[in-house]
């Protein structure tokens, strides 16, 4: 009930209210490139707070104003959102749409810093199709550019996904040796966000390398900073991790209550990732309390969700986790 009750009040947190006042009263007059600006930056608030139909709307109406402005740093600016935006929705598609646009754009400014940020989108779109080895080639492009340019939080971000490739590649070491390296620049630029992150991917580094106490105890400050900045997609990450540790622990009661929670939040959002995973360990969580039927019925909605959102990566684990359910 806590969670629930902490989750209602991000939407009037003092941050989104500038966001969504200043959009509201001062866009006439404006220049284009400065509406451009203001619709990403409220794009990327509803994001956060997990509103993504919103998000989608103010991402249409950034690039709208950016194509409308003539400036290609605005519309690399735009389609960098749209690109993020999509994956965060599983749309791969039309993700790799909006990235041949963004490249093509970003290849012919003297700014690097919009090629590097183009870099960094290829490099999730791998990721995200399960191309690793492609991904960390192009966040390593993406890293060179940032640091030559000197920016500091996107060398943090890029580090925190190289960290994250490795932790799919079961490379759990290497991981957190770029989640200690992105630590330290976000601790002295004091991001949160960016601790926050980094403490949830540690936390899945050990608890893959079975050091499930160290993985609940970063879990928890995570999840700690993520109610308190109100990153709702961060937390319906956490709370999954969380209730997996739980799970692992045979602890049954904390496992379902965590799970539950994730489940509703990604569910509620539109994290179509992040619902798909959490069905997978309910199914995981009632297999190993004996009740096969809710294992098998969690694990076909999770089959069902990979399947009408084209997770073709996802989809043949479930199908194994299925098979293995019904013999």
């Amino acid at each position: 009930m806590l969670i629930k009750q902490n989750i209602s009040k991000y939407k009037n947190n003092p941050f989104t209210n500038i966001i969504r006042g200043y959009h509201l009263k001062t866009l006439k007059g404006l220049e284009n490139s400065t509406k451009t600006e203001i619709y990403r930056k409220k794009a990327l608030t509803e994001l956060f707070l997990g509103n993504y139909r919103t998000s989608a709307e103010d991402s249409r109406k950034s690039l709208y104003f950016a194509n409308m402005s003539e400036s290609k740093n605005a519309l690399c600016k735009s389609l960098a959102f749209q690109s993020e935006l999509f994956y965060r929705t599983s749309n791969f598609e039309k993700m790799s749409k909006s990235l041949s646009k963004l490249l093509k754009i970003a290849s012919t400014i003297k700014d690097e810093t919009q090629l590097g940020n183009c870099f960094t989108q290829i490099g999730l779109y791998h990721w995200g199709t399960g191309k690793y080895l492609k991904a960390i080639a192009y966040y390593r492009k993406a890293l060179n550019i940032h640091k030559k340019v000197n920016n500091k939080y996107s060398c943090a971000r890029t580090m925190i996904n190289l960290g994250a490739v490795y932790n799919d590649m079961k490379k759990f070491e290497k991981a957190i040796y770029w989640f200690n390296k992105a630590l330290k620049i976000a601790k002295d630029m004091k991001e949160r966000v960016l601790i926050s992150m980094i403490f949830n991917n540690v936390g899945f580094s050990n608890a893959k390398l079975k050091r499930e106490k160290k993985a609940l105890y970063y879990y928890m400050r995570s999840l700690r900073i993520k109610k308190d900045i109100g990153d709702v997609f961060g937390v319906g990450i956490t709370l999954n991790n969380i209730g997996n540790i739980y799970r692992r622990k045979n602890d049954v009661k904390n496992a379902r209550v965590y799970l539950e929670y994730s489940y509703g939040i990604t569910q509620k959002i539109g994290d179509i990732q992040g619902e798909v995973i959490a069905l997978e360990n309910l199914s995981s969580l009632y297999k190993s309390m004996g009740d096969n039927d809710k294992a098998i019925n969690y694990i076909t909605r999770a089959l069902r969700k990979a399947e009408e959102n084209s997770l073709t990566y996802e989809i043949g684990d479930i199908k194994a986790i299925l098979d293995s359910l019904n013999e």
